[in-house]
């Protein structure tokens, strides 16, 4: 019988998805404001959402979107920081698409300023529902594109973005 129970817990585990994320963020020089793009498994976020607010959201549902727009942002902005010493970029919306397997959401940020040489970056989507989650970002700037990963051990970097 405890032979049984191992197998079955082992294919369990094999069976189990994966958990990624996939991050862009692009320095857009002429527009001075750097580009971000989150890339996630619709159902992923949908059980997020569900696991936050307790109700079922259809992410491919125009409505529900518009009127859970203000916490996904919120939720973004908190799961996703860029810093450069005490100074927090935040992220403005432009926009959402979706697939029936993958959702995108569409963000930017307005620099004052020049683009700091480094920055920190802080990656934790979806670590508070998946502990295996894995959050992939490349960042490209100037025609260099450099690849790094979050998990659950590693939820900050710093980078050079120059």
């Amino acid at each position: 019988m405890v032979l049984f129970i191992k197998w079955i817990a082992c294919l369990i585990i094999m069976m189990h998805p994966v958990h990624a994320s996939f991050t862009n963020v692009e320095y857009l020089e002429a527009q001075n404001e750097i580009s971000v793009s989150f890339q996630l498994f619709t159902q992923d976020f949908e059980l997020l959402l569900f696991h936050l607010y307790e109700t079922e959201v259809n992410i491919n549902n125009q409505e529900d979107v518009q009127k859970f727009q203000d916490k996904i942002g919120q939720y973004f902005n908190h799961h996703f920081k860029l810093k450069h010493d005490d100074l927090d970029f935040k992220l403005e919306n432009k926009g959402i698409k979706t697939t029936e397997e993958f959702i995108w959401f569409y963000y930017r940020i307005p620099l004052k300023e020049h683009l700091p040489a480094k920055v920190t970056i802080q990656n934790t989507i979806l670590f508070d529902l998946f502990f295996d989650q894995k959050n992939l970002l490349i960042i490209k700037s100037e025609g260099n594109e450099q690849g790094y990963q979050f998990d659950i051990r590693n939820k900050e970097i710093l980078i050079a973005i120059k």
